[in-house]
């Protein structure tokens, strides 16, 4: 546990407040909450208790604290920008074609998608037509460019899903890591890998 001293103007920094302190546990940040919380809704007021902010970050050498983004799964492109898969994922699965979706794309030049169809017989062409409709309500660096079919659909039996219907990300990624081996420096406009 480390606590952090101060900040600075025009960085990316987070300033503590005046009466809270922040510190980090193995990148995740959190704060001391004293006179400026009473706590959350619903909960007995516990001022001076410690309380996650969802926030990773890093302290610098001189104890200032970086904030390098949330915990919660977020995708930084290769051009720095941030992009929350779920907003994607919903654009994609709103296409009659499309049952589920899972959008990757971490430090890539674009995103990629690895889509389970509707229905078994839809081809791939309709689902490239589908991201076409989909990519269209959504801002540039926000739109899928590669895609391949899932193995299986998301589902717990098929251990790439959580419970409660989540997709597991990791495991869908690591389980399509070839389709999306290859060079995507350069994407064309929609096309299958």
């Amino acid at each position: 546990m480390i606590r952090s001293t101060g900040c600075r103007i025009g960085s990316r920094l987070l300033s503590p407040f005046l009466g809270v302190s922040t510190y980090v546990w193995t990148s995740l940040i959190g704060v001391i909450l004293g006179a400026l919380s009473l706590g959350y809704l619903g909960e007995p007021a516990s001022p001076d208790t410690w309380r996650a902010t969802g926030d990773l970050g890093r302290l610098d050498e001189d104890g200032f604290l970086h904030v390098d983004g949330r915990k919660k799964q977020v995708l930084i492109t290769a051009f720095g920008r941030n992009v929350s898969p779920e907003w994607v994922e919903t654009a994609l699965t709103s296409q009659p074609a499309i049952a589920q979706a899972v959008v990757q794309g971490d430090g890539k030049p674009a995103l990629e998608a690895v889509l389970w169809p509707a229905h078994a017989a839809v081809p791939n062409e309709a689902l490239a037509t589908a991201i076409s409709r989909a990519n269209a309500g959504l801002p540039d660096y926000a739109r899928v460019r590669r895609f391949v079919r899932a193995h299986v659909p998301f589902t717990v039996q098929a251990g790439v899903c959580t419970p409660n219907g989540r997709p597991q990300r990791r495991a869908i990624e690591a389980m399509h890591a070839d389709a999306f081996a290859t060079d995507s420096s350069a994407f064309d406009p929609v096309r299958h890998a």
